[in-house]
């Protein structure tokens, strides 16, 4: 024991002798070994690398050309400095194509805000209004489809019979009464067509100002067609008795008699069909339709579902936002700053070279503190807690005591070597201790109590 306590006694004093030179040295060492108990501070004598406190490349976050570099190696730079520049022309021009979109996006927005509900409401009544005019319609046709069906079968039926007549008449050839009573039955035959002209031109114009369904204007439609074939057979009846019967006429007779018999036949074919009941259907079919539309259109406004067409133009607006903010980010990142200060350790591109993330531009190092790397055994392990000072020796060089500012242990060990790797942070404010270099190291620990 007492050859241990002599050995670091010496090896204290070979410490001092090495740091004469350094009044700051001579005066911590001889304070740690001048003591009155006799006892000396434990000691671990280790050799060291040397590294710098801060170690970044410096990598462009966009892809373009160099147009200028600001920094050689050595210079000394400060965080936030501007070291290099990216040609941004057409990242610029992105940043203008992004401000036009957010500017449509947002035109968009206040226009689905102030009318989108306003929209929403005037489908909704329009989808309403149509479903109340189908029901209307479908009611109408529910309640007269057969009964127009056998009004038109029997005024062709009686029409058939008229043209029958005529033929029969002409053929036979006329007398004083019934020339009288087909000039009568003429001036009727006007009579009714002017009735039925007047009629039709009343139910288009309500038509057309919505006062009557469709059906009314097909029914007054049907009166103006029968009253203009009843007119046009008594007028040629009238000819034809005054005149008397030719060759012709009677073809003309027999023309409208086959005319007559075809329409006549043709409604006898629908009505065993019951085509008034397809009509029905028709209009069955349309109606379902209008109230699909309205319940939909109700469906739509009750629930706010325009709300949602607001939503998807608000999430227009902060996706054309988030395409501006990224295109003015990548617009700042074509200026390339210093992450930390320190000095340039190395330049690997030169103006005109085209970068991108891949390569770093400059490396910067801060050394303004620098780390002693070393390495330790696992039985010196709990004494790194209990370093105080560092005694640095880089030979023909530095010789000099530090305190240290911040200690650094791997929680894991090196198999091979079977070390411990210990980073030591140490202040080098005029920057004379330069990472790479190696150097002896004492670590002196906190004395024994």
């Amino acid at each position: 024991m007492h050859k241990k306590l002599a050995f670091l006694v010496v090896t204290g004093l070979i410490l001092v002798g090495g740091v004469g030179t350094f009044s700051q040295a001579q005066e911590t060492v001889a304070s740690t070994t001048a003591v009155t108990s006799g006892k000396t501070p434990q000691q671990i004598s280790l050799t060291a690398d040397i590294a710098p406190w801060k170690q970044v490349q410096v990598v462009p976050k966009v892809s373009g050309t160099l147009e200028e570099v600001f920094v050689e190696l050595g210079d000394k730079v400060k965080k936030g400095q501007v070291i290099a520049r990216i040609d941004s022309k057409d990242i610029a021009l992105q940043v203008k194509q992004a401000q036009a979109a957010l500017i449509s996006a947002r035109v968009g927005y206040e226009k689905a805000k102030s009318l989108a509900k306003i929209q929403a409401e005037c489908n909704f009544k329009n989808a309403q209004a149509a479903f109340q005019s189908a029901q209307a319609q479908l009611d109408l046709t529910k309640a007269t489809a057969r009964t127009d069906f056998f009004t038109g079968l029997t005024q062709a039926t009686v029409a058939f019979k008229i043209a029958q007549a005529n033929l029969t008449k002409i053929r036979k050839g006329a007398r004083p009464e019934e020339i009288e009573r087909a000039q009568a039955a003429y001036q009727q035959a006007v009579a009714n067509f002017h009735n039925a002209q007047k009629d039709l031109q009343r139910a288009e114009d309500d038509y057309n100002r919505g006062a009557i369904p469709e059906q009314a204007l097909d029914k007054a439609k049907l009166g103006f067609e029968i009253a203009q074939a009843q007119l046009t057979s008594a007028k040629a009846n009238l000819e034809l008795i005054k005149k008397g019967a030719r060759k012709e006429d009677i073809q003309i007779a027999e023309a409208n008699l086959e005319q007559a018999k075809a329409t006549l036949d043709k409604l006898e074919k629908l009505k065993e069909a019951k085509s008034w009941e397809v009509k029905i259907q028709g209009v069955q079919t349309q109606w379902e339709n209008a109230r699909s539309a309205y319940q939909l259109a109700r469906t739509s406004w009750e629930d706010k579902l325009w709300e949602k067409d607001l939503e998807l133009a608000r999430a227009q607006v902060q996706n054309a936002e988030a395409a501006l903010a990224l295109a003015r980010s990548r617009f700042e990142d074509c200026t390339i700053k210093a992450p930390i200060s320190g000095i340039i350790s190395g330049r690997f591109v030169d103006e005109g070279s085209v970068v991108g993330p891949g390569a770093p531009l400059v490396s910067i190092v801060d050394i303004s503190s620098v780390k002693i790397v070393l390495h330790i055994s696992q039985e010196d392990l709990d004494k790194i807690p209990l370093i105080r000072k560092i005694a640095v020796q880089i030979e023909n060089y530095l010789n000099k005591v530090f305190v240290p500012q911040d200690i650094n242990i791997s929680p894991t060990m090196d198999p091979r070597s079977r070390k411990i790797k210990v980073e030591i942070r140490i202040p080098n404010p005029d920057l004379k201790i330069k990472p790479g270099m190696f150097a002896r190291v004492k670590l002196i620990l906190e004395e024994e109590k």
